[in-house]
């Protein structure tokens, strides 16, 4: 969460709002605890300027708010499907518009998990509860199973789906 360009490791030493540690962070904090020196500045969304989305996209282009993927897998049916040799979860609403989900897994220690056949996704919620974490989206083809998560390691590389305010 916060990390706009990509890297080829992610760990909680070089995570950009991170001053080392996975509990020392510099930015989107809402406990002293986790904070760096005590900090806490209760930021529980991305603003633009940490929204890989905006940076990327430009903007009226954000990373989808925890909201937003709830009404995702509660207002659409979904399937597990491949299109154009992709595996990954197609969901439709009623009125018959879709979206395609890639399998994209995540990266983090090093290690990638992009052929556990996962998506995982960033919102752009802070989980406030233990700002560690950040919120998401993950399916898992295997276990037929798609779902929102508040575990979402913020020194993590995971995917965005970007998403645009109408126009």
């Amino acid at each position: 969460m916060g990390e706009t360009q990509p890297k080829a490791v992610y760990t909680d030493s070089n995570y950009v709002y991170s001053h080392g540690g996975y509990d020392d962070f510099t930015k989107y904090c809402t406990k002293p605890e986790f904070g760096y020196n005590g900090f806490t500045d209760n930021l529980k969304t991305l603003e633009p300027s940490d929204d890989a989305a905006t940076v990327n996209w430009g903007e009226g282009w954000r990373t989808p708010t925890i909201n937003e993927w709830v009404e995702l897998l509660t207002k659409c049916s979904y399937t597990f499907t491949t299109r154009n040799g992709v595996n990954g979860c197609l969901f439709t609403a009623r009125n018959g518009n879709s979206i395609f989900l890639p399998v994209r897994g995540r990266i983090g220690d090093g290690k990638s998990s992009i052929e556990d056949g996962m998506g995982n996704y960033w919102s752009s919620s802070l989980n406030t509860g233990m700002p560690i974490y950040a919120k998401g989206f993950q399916f898992i083809i295997d276990f037929d199973d798609c779902d929102i998560y508040d575990d979402f390691s913020r020194c993590a590389g995971y995917s965005v789906r970007p998403v645009c305010a109408s126009r």
